[in-house]
């Protein structure tokens, strides 16, 4: 429980009057193209007379945003987990109930219908004998193994969200579900020897240090990176700090890719076979050689740029040239200029990357090839499967959400760096993105992708119309930040995606869709992805509070009024700035500071008020 104190005389750094606090009472159940120039046809046009560069929605409407429609899906008794000592529940039904509650498990409601799906799948078979997979599979597991699995990222993810929420409220409840959730991460997620875990079955931590891919690596680290944030923590500095360094030594290796790349996996696990018609990958599959983007891209935005920026001189300088070698290194890799693409054209069939994106994974080698005479299908007719393994470029992670993140991500790294050619880099290549992105009604797409019946040797691309939810976050988030720079391109755009971001990813108020689909119409049946959970082992209580943040500042930085944050420190007062951003903090006065204590932890609550937002 958190205690108040009373404050003793302090140094003060800012000054402003609280915010009156929503009501936030935990719920106890919720209710339920390959050419350098973008074709005109791709290039949807903003209206001919655009608003003027004024946000139609304003910052308090995004604190509000988190507190009624995020937090209470959050707050409810089926978050918090089966014991206020364990970690949080990975899968949970649209309703908010945990997977195992009544209605939410495979004998009853949502996860009945995903089950069901895939079983009927796998009956189907196929020409050669073998079964299909089903289409729910990368959710569930081929054998609905996944759903016993509490993976240690998506608890991450969910602390992350009580900081984010704690952040722009300074609600205290939240502070301290976001401690509860770095205790457990830090005595129950980390291996010292070989980093952390991807997950836990019951209390069984796994799997083999192996088999844990860099990505999950990344991710344990965001709800400590957060935390770091607000506290200053130097125990939790010095975490993150060795398990970067672990990713470092036991991922990267000068003699594979002159130390540059990340390994995927440090042992290859490729049991079982792709089957004929296989197209999902079986769970924690994966190689040594795979060079995926993500692999780099992950670890910069999930801890490494957030703790760069809020670490003492003597640790920054360390952190920032990791930091900048691997931005390095996504820039040089995997951008495709327009000249690698006829690179990739020689490797494999249609992989082309789309100039100006950059490609999701470099390892393609085509289509695997049938032992001669032994064909993977009976009729010999049906085309082998694509090994997801070889990582085809032209699909995997390859999309406007891990291109725009990948820009900005540059940018912020460029500027801190003071690297001068990679923030122009990213600027560029946003402004070039932005407008294939932007569709004709006035929202994002999630991808360019290829029209069929074309040679594949140069395949022609349209948009995929079609909404996810942390793509669509990603590209507002990048247009928001180059509002602060450039209000007039980027403000017109954003008040049209801002409004379908409240309206339509949240048609129930409680949290957000993972994908809508553009023409989609009707029911759950009409519209399956419709049935997705909305946290699962990929979504969670990450991208949306992070998608609230950087409205709320930046939208406070365009319309020039003051940004509230509120930080929980247990160090004298650094210099605090706002997320990713560079502002002015108000000097603070006496009320603005507060003691509270949560299990052992004295933290003075500081309210700061930022101005001239960059």
């Amino acid at each position: 429980m958190l205690r108040r104190f009373a404050l003793p005389v302090l140094a003060v750094l800012v000054f402003g009057c609280h915010q009156q606090k929503p009501d936030l009472s935990p719920v106890e159940e919720t209710p339920a193209p390959p050419e350098s120039s973008t074709p005109p046809a791709l290039q949807p046009q903003l209206p001919a007379t655009p608003p003027p560069a004024h946000l139609t929605v304003p910052a308090k409407a995004w604190v509000n945003h988190l507190t009624t429609t995020l937090m209470p899906f959050w707050m409810s008794s089926s978050a918090m987990g089966k014991s206020d000592k364990g970690p949080y529940p990975t899968y949970r039904c649209k309703d908010g109930k945990a997977f195992g509650e009544p209605g939410c498990d495979l004998l009853s409601g949502e996860y009945k219908t995903l089950s069901d799906a895939n079983a009927a799948e796998r009956m189907h078979g196929n020409p050669d004998g073998t079964k299909g997979d089903g289409p729910y599979e990368w959710l569930t597991g081929p054998k609905n193994e996944l759903l016993n699995r509490t993976y240690v990222r998506m608890h991450s993810r969910q602390t992350y969200a009580y900081g984010v929420a704690f952040h722009l409220t300074g609600d205290t409840r939240y502070l301290s579900l976001a401690h509860r959730g770095v205790k457990w991460l830090l005595a129950n997620a980390i291996d010292k020897k070989n980093g952390s875990y991807t997950f836990v079955v019951g209390t069984k931590p796994g799997p083999e240090a192996e088999f844990r891919t860099s990505q999950d690596q990344s991710y344990t680290l965001l709800g400590l990176a957060f935390y770091y944030y607000l506290s200053r923590d130097e125990k939790v500095l010095k975490v993150l700090t060795d398990l970067k360094d672990q990713v470092k030594s036991q991922y990267m290796s000068l003699r594979w890719e002159q130390g540059k790349l990340i390994r995927w996996m440090q042992k290859s696990k490729q049991e079982p076979k792709p089957t004929c018609f296989s197209s999902i990958p079986v769970p924690d599959k994966g190689t040594v050689e795979q060079k995926e983007l993500v692999a780099l891209l992950d670890q910069v935005n999930a801890y490494m740029l957030l703790t760069t920026t809020s670490a003492p001189p003597a640790e920054r300088d360390g952190w920032l040239r990791d930091l900048h070698s691997m931005a390095e290194t996504i820039q040089d890799r995997f951008y495709n200029d327009g000249i690698k693409s006829t690179h990739q054209a020689r490797t494999g069939v249609d992989p082309v990357v789309p100039a100006g994106m950059f490609a999701g994974c470099l390892t393609y080698k085509g289509p695997p090839v049938a032992p001669p005479g032994k064909p993977f299908c009976k009729d010999g007719k049906n085309p082998p499967p694509l090994d997801p393994e070889n990582c085809d470029p032209a699909n995997h992670h390859t999309d406007f959400g891990h291109s725009i993140k990948s820009f900005w991500m540059l940018y912020l790294i460029g500027r801190e760096a003071d690297d001068t050619k990679m923030k122009e880099f990213a600027l560029d290549g946003a402004d070039k993105l932005f407008p294939i992105a932007y569709l004709d009604n006035g929202t994002w797409g999630r991808a360019m992708k290829k029209v069929s019946g074309f040679d594949p040797r140069a395949p022609k691309f349209e948009q995929d119309r079609n909404k996810e939810w942390w793509i669509y976050a990603e590209l507002d988030q990048m247009a928001a930040t180059l509002a602060l720079r450039d209000p007039k391109t980027h403000v017109p755009r954003l008040n049209t995606t801002y409004g379908y971001w409240l309206k339509d990813f949240s048609p129930d108020g409680l949290e957000v869709a993972q994908w809508l689909y553009d023409d989609c119409k009707g029911d759950d049946d009409a519209c399956p992805n419709r049935r997705i959970p909305k946290a699962n082992l990929w979504k969670n209580a990450f991208h949306a509070p992070e998608h609230d943040l950087v409205a709320y500042i930046t939208t406070s930085g365009v319309e020039k009024t003051p940004a509230v944050l509120y930080y929980a420190l247990v160090t004298p007062t650094p210099n605090l700035q706002p997320y990713y951003y560079r502002a002015r903090a108000k000097p603070s006065t006496r009320e603005d500071e507060r003691l509270v204590e949560d299990d052992g932890t004295t933290y003075r609550v500081v309210r700061t008020e930022f101005t001239e937002i960059q």
